[in-house]
């Protein structure tokens, strides 16, 4: 695959490769091997997101976790939705704007949820885990 350049939206920056079946929006491990990632995974690899850590589904899930999260954000339900998606947006998704305002809403929810889950004991140590292993 050859490297063609940073896609650039409002809130979303995805790296592009192509390859024989046109452009591909994929995440590589260090073999060049695609990787299975949800939204969630998606995410924390952006770049500029190095502060994020994947918080565990089951916390997302738990609504008591999200007590009071529902009027902070305008499209919760479905940027919930989002949030939890086994699959990472793809290329056609980028360039909806009505994927995009949505995209924004779920940034905005997993950045409220992502603050709470940090300061419990598991977040503490996958925070911790990931700084180790970025050093």
């Amino acid at each position: 695959a050859e490297y063609m350049g940073i896609l650039n939206f409002p809130s979303v920056v995805a790296v592009m490769y192509y390859d024989r079946t046109g452009v591909n929006l994929v995440d590589t491990d260090e073999d060049g091997v695609e990787e299975e990632e949800g939204w969630i995974q998606w995410f924390c690899s952006l770049p500029e997101h190095e502060f994020f850590c994947e918080v565990d589904e089951d916390y997302i899930k738990d609504n008591f976790n999200l007590h009071g999260l529902r009027g902070r954000v305008r499209n919760y339900d479905k940027a919930l939705e989002m949030i939890l998606s086994p699959d990472p947006p793809d290329e056609d998704e980028l360039t909806d704007t009505n994927f995009l305002e949505i995209y924004r809403d779920a940034t905005d929810l997993y950045g409220l949820i992502h603050s709470r889950f940090i300061i419990t004991p598991r977040g503490v140590q996958a925070m911790r885990e990931k700084l180790q292993r970025s050093q």
